[in-house]
């Protein structure tokens, strides 16, 4: 049933339509509005906030406040005669109202009720800035998301110019996987861009368009974790893959792109829906990423062990070269973890409200990252094909047996040389 509300939802396309019952007296926080005055950012016409409600004859009011009326004014009955001045307050039976906005920042719309009474609110709410109808906070998502396409296709093209003068001694993964991982990239962020500017110009969302960015984004989620597994596996440098069959990892990822399409889905239409379902969705995600990157960390290290022991240089290279860059993008997921729950409960709302993007962006440049790292770990040349089926000749006076290395590492100890044939 949840599911089937939540396409529903999606369907109605309105994302600013909210019903809540109050049992007064009370005050409600109905909606927040992040707006720009026409002299702040590009456009002609003044911000507005148009309101429609169902009439109600009980004592009731829609207020607007400022966020400086809305942090030293809560708590404060505004039924009452000495209620202080607020940006616009309407009374109920009006059912509707309009206001125009001169200053930018973030407006709260409240639903007063003054009676012991319950009463069923529909309150339909529309909100345009000088340049369309995309709240303030995430406008900078469109040149963000416009430039992140654009970098996936520059990597995307260099990585098919060097697959076209390789491509015999390319394996798999470099000629499908990653392109593929590329191509997802390169089509969610061009998606999203395109779902943005919809709405901006109509202010209504887009159906089939927001649950295509879900299925791709779940879709990329997935498979960026499935390369990223197999990287640490030693897919293609280590181990040979045609002879690796990896159903453990294809398995997660079955299930990642699951859960993460559920998630994805409850988060579009979070307003919708209560803090603990959105919790609920993402206990999964939380888990299944803390085992992947156990795994990816355990697995990682026995690769790094395994090389220096048997001194691979070139391929001891290649992986701490993906040790440095997931190593910078882990770094960079802690950090920035850590600054936005500070941001979220120590910034002042009036100020951050600007950079609220950067909740999504960086999470977005952070992933970035780790689709950089898979290329430099697999990057193409004339030895990809025998990277992962021969081993540098060892030149050391310590060498251990053959039956102590097998029995340690489970490989042979033959020196194969490193010929191919054209």
């Amino acid at each position: 049933m949840i599911f089937l509300y939540v396409l529903l939802s999606l369907v109605s396309g309105k994302i600013t339509h909210f019903s809540t019952k109050i049992q007064g007296p009370a005050a409600q926080l109905i909606h927040k509005c992040t707006l720009y005055s026409k002299n702040d950012i590009y456009g002609s016409k003044d911000s507005y906030i148009t309101i429609q409600w169902n009439p109600s004859e009980i004592t009731s009011y829609i207020i607007l406040l400022t966020h400086k009326q809305y942090t030293h004014h809560y708590g404060i009955s505004y039924c009452e005669a000495n209620a202080p001045s607020v940006f616009s307050k309407v009374p109920m039976p009006y059912g509707n109202t309009t206001m125009i906005i001169q200053e930018t920042g973030a407006y709260y719309i409240i639903a007063a009720v003054c009676e012991s009474r319950q009463i069923a609110l529909e309150i339909d709410i529309e909100f345009v800035n000088p340049y369309g109808h995309i709240p303030g906070d995430l406008f900078p998502l469109i040149p963000f998301y416009f430039t992140i396409a654009c970098v996936y296709i520059l990597l995307l093209v260099l990585w098919e110019i060097a697959l076209f003068f390789y491509w015999k001694y390319s394996i798999n993964i470099q000629k499908f996987w990653i392109p593929g991982i590329l191509v997802l990239c390169t089509v969610e962020n061009s998606l999203e861009c395109r779902a943005l500017l919809d709405f901006n110009n109509t202010g209504i969302r887009n159906f089939s368009l927001s649950f295509l960015v879900i299925i791709i984004k779940s879709f990329k989620d997935s498979f960026g974790r499935v390369l990223l597994m197999g990287a640490a596996r030693g897919w293609g440098i280590t181990k040979d893959i045609s002879k690796n069959k990896g159903w453990t990892i294809y398995l997660t990822g079955i299930v990642y792109f699951i859960f993460d399409f559920i998630y994805l889905i409850t988060f579009k239409v979070e307003e919708s829906f209560e803090l603990y379902l959105l919790l609920l969705a993402s206990f999964p995600l939380i888990v299944l990423n803390t085992l992947i990157f156990f795994f990816v960390f355990s697995w990682f290290s026995k690769i790094l062990y395994k090389l220096n022991f048997l001194k691979q240089n070139y391929k001891l290279k290649l992986v701490k070269q993906f040790a440095l860059l997931l190593g910078l993008a882990g770094l960079a997921s802690v950090i920035w973890g850590t600054l936005e729950i500070l941001a979220r409960f120590f910034w002042k709302q009036s100020d951050m409200w600007k950079w609220d993007w950067l909740y999504i962006g960086i999470w977005e440049a952070i992933f970035l990252i780790l689709v950089i790292s898979l290329i430099a770990i697999w990057r193409v040349s004339k030895n990809s094909k025998l990277l992962a089926i021969t081993q540098e000749i060892r030149d050391d006076d310590n060498e251990i047996s053959q039956e102590e290395e097998e029995a340690k590492y489970g490989i042979e100890l033959s020196k194969v040389k490193n010929t191919q044939k054209k």
